[in-house]
C-alpha cells in the first residue's frame, strides 16, 4: 500500500510540472495537497532520475525566493515510425510529447519482407541523421503498422497489401537498428492517441474513433484508453459485409465496406468519373466528390459515400452503444452541408434514444503525422510507465467556443481546429 501510494505522489508531483512548467515548492504543495516533506522526497528523485531540474530562483514574497523546479522535457525523445503501405511518416517528440520533427515519405518497392525492411531502414536512417542533434538523445520508439499483428511477440502476422508477409518481427529488426526498445501497436491506435492527446478527443469522454482512409477502422476509447482485439484489429468494421455477394474485397469475401466507402473505392469512382481522375492523390478526389458544390455527374459516387458510410458509423454506434464519434481521415474533407447531410443519414438507421444523442466530431489532425505522433505516445507511455502522456501543457492560446445549432454542433472561432455536427 504504501509502495503505491508513493508512486502515486511521484505522478502527482510529475505531471503537475509537465501540465504547469515551471513552479515553487509551495506551489508544488499546494496545488498536489501534498506535504512538503513529500514533494521535497519525489522532487529528489525526479532530479535523479533526469527528469525534473532546478530554474532559478522566483520572486520573493518577503523572505527567501523559492527555488523553481521544472520538467525537463528535452532529457530525452522519443521516435515515432507509422508505416501503412506504402506511405512511411516519422516523428521525433521531446519528453512533454511535443513534435520536434517530422517528415513523410514512402516505401518504393513493395516486394518480401527483407526488401521492405532494408528500404524502411533506409528511410528510418535517414530521417535520424537529419535530426542528429535530437536523435542522439532517443530514449525509446514506437512502431505503428496496419494488419494483424501480435504486440507482445512484436510480430506483423500479416497483411492483405503484401503478399508472403506472415509472422515477420518487425519489432525486433526496427530495435537492431536503433539499439532501442521499440513498442509495436496497430496503426489506428496511434491514430487514436494522438487524438486524445492533442485532437478534439483530449478534453475527455468516452466515444468511437473512426479513421475513413485507404480502409476503415474504429476503436472504442473508454477511460483514455483505446480498446483494441487480439490482432489489433477490434473494430475492423471495413470487412463487415454490408452487400451480401458483391464487390470482391483484396481480403478475398464480397461485399466489404471497404468495397463502397474508402480511400481505396474512391479510386473506382475517380476512373469511372472523369479520366484526369487518375493522377489525383486520393485525398484531392474525395475532397472534390464531398464537395457542397460538387457537380451533377459526380451525385451518384458522392451518395454512395454518404450512404455506405452512414451504414457503417450507425453499424458501430449501435455495437457499442456509443453515440459520440470522431471521424478522420478523408470523411474531413467534407463540406458543412456535408457533414450535415451525413449526421442525419447516420441517425436514420439508428433508434430514436441513441439518435438523440448522436454527435459526429470531426478530426483536425493531418493523418500521416498523427499515426507517427501517436505511435511515438506510446513510446512515451512505455518509456514513462509512471506517468500519463495524455498530460499536455496548459495552452497559452485561445481555445476555440463551440455552440449547438438545431442539434448539430458547430465550432465558430476563426481558428477553430475542429467542428462538431
Amino acid at each position: 500500500m504504501s509502495q503505491r501510494l508513493g508512486e502515486s505522489n511521484r505522478i502527482l508531483v510529475l505531471n503537475h510540472l509537465r501540465r504547469h512548467g515551471v513552479a515553487s515548492m509551495d506551489q508544488l504543495v499546494r496545488d498536489t495537497g501534498r506535504s512538503q516533506p513529500t514533494v521535497l522526497k519525489w522532487l529528489g528523485s525526479l532530479e535523479r532520475a533526469g527528469l525534473v531540474r532546478r530554474r532559478g530562483v522566483g520572486a520573493s514574497s518577503g523572505g527567501r525566493p523559492p527555488t523553481l523546479f521544472e520538467y525537463d522535457a528535452s532529457a530525452g525523445y522519443v521516435l515515432g515510425v507509422a508505416v501503412e503501405i506504402p506511405s512511411v511518416t516519422f516523428a521525433l517528440l521531446d519528453l512533454s510529447g511535443s513534435t520536434v520533427a517530422s517528415e513523410h515519405s514512402a516505401i518504393q518497392g513493395l516486394g518480401p519482407p527483407a526488401a521492405v525492411h532494408h528500404e524502411l531502414h533506409q528511410l528510418t536512417q535517414r530521417f535520424l541523421d537529419q535530426h542528429a542533434g535530437v536523435s542522439s538523445r532517443l530514449v525509446h520508439a514506437g512502431l505503428a503498422i496496419s494488419g494483424f499483428i501480435d504486440r507482445d511477440a512484436g510480430l506483423s502476422l500479416a497483411t492483405p497489401r503484401l503478399r508472403d508477409w506472415h509472422d515477420v518481427p518487425v519489432r525486433s529488426e526496427l530495435e537492431r537498428l536503433l539499439e532501442r526498445p521499440v513498442v509495436l501497436n496497430h496503426h489506428i491506435d496511434a491514430l487514436t492517441l494522438a487524438e486524445l492527446h492533442v485532437g478534439v478527443a483530449h478534453v475527455g469522454g468516452d466515444f468511437l474513433f473512426f479513421d475513413f482512409g485507404y480502409g476503415l477502422g474504429v476503436r472504442a476509447v473508454r477511460a483514455g484508453h483505446p480498446l483494441a482485439g487480439r490482432f489489433g484489429n477490434a473494430g475492423l468494421v471495413g470487412h463487415t459485409t454490408v452487400v451480401p455477394d458483391g464487390r470482391l474485397c483484396l481480403c478475398g469475401n464480397r461485399g466489404c465496406l471497404e468495397e463502397y466507402v474508402s480511400g481505396r473505392a474512391l479510386l473506382r469512382h475517380a476512373e469511372a468519373v472523369s479520366a484526369h481522375d487518375e493522377d489525383d492523390t486520393i485525398a484531392r478526389t474525395i475532397a472534390r466528390l464531398l464537395d457542397d458544390g460538387v457537380g451533377a455527374r459526380d451525385l451518384a459516387a458522392r451518395d454512395e459515400i454518404e450512404r455506405f458510410l452512414a451504414i457503417g458509423l450507425a453499424n458501430v454506434i449501435n455495437t457499442f452503444e456509443q453515440p459520440h464519434v470522431v471521424l478522420s481521415g478523408f470523411a474531413t474533407a467534407g463540406g458543412p452541408v456535408f457533414r450535415t447531410r451525413l449526421l442525419e443519414r447516420t441517425c436514420a438507421l439508428l433508434q430514436p434514444t441513441l439518435a438523440a444523442a448522436t454527435s459526429l466530431t470531426f478530426s483536425a489532425l493531418p493523418r500521416p503525422e498523427a499515426g507517427a505522433r501517436g505511435a511515438a505516445l506510446f513510446a512515451l507511455r512505455q518509456h514513462l510507465p509512471f506517468a500519463d502522456p495524455l498530460v499536455v501543457p496548459v495552452p497559452t492560446g485561445r481555445r476555440p467556443h463551440v455552440t449547438e445549432i438545431d442539434g448539430a454542433s458547430t465550432d465558430v472561432s476563426a481558428d477553430a481546429p475542429h467542428a462538431q455536427y
